[in-house]
């Protein structure tokens, strides 16, 4: 199951790691978040030692979601030494994400 972060934990839990982290920013009342699900834990487990995927409610944590501008769900946001190096907007496919990764 893909680790659940919070405006609390955001900052040891993304900016802080060394391996790249995948925010998927999501809520409770999106089905494209919902649909994403299996596909996104799937994923974490084909990519794992290389990445870091983790999951953060949008209308449970503000302040995060507002400081990275987050307009639409599911949003995924790539971190890499701290900063942000990409985002998705909307369902992806799992290529489409790993050819992101691949870019950052």
């Amino acid at each position: 199951m893909t680790k659940e972060i919070s405006d609390k934990t955001f900052k040891q839990e993304v900016l802080e790691k060394t391996l790249p982290v995948i925010v998927k920013f999501w809520a409770s009342w999106c089905p494209p978040c919902k649909v994403m699900e299996p596909m996104i834990e799937s994923l974490e487990k084909q990519i794992r030692g290389q990445a870091i995927i983790v999951n953060l409610n949008a209308d449970k944590n503000p302040f995060t979601t507002a400081h990275y501008n987050v307009k639409g769900l599911p949003t995924l946001i790539f971190f890499k030494n701290g900063e942000e190096k990409a985002r998705l907007i909307g369902a992806q496919g799992p290529q489409t994400i790993l050819n992101t990764l691949e870019t950052i």
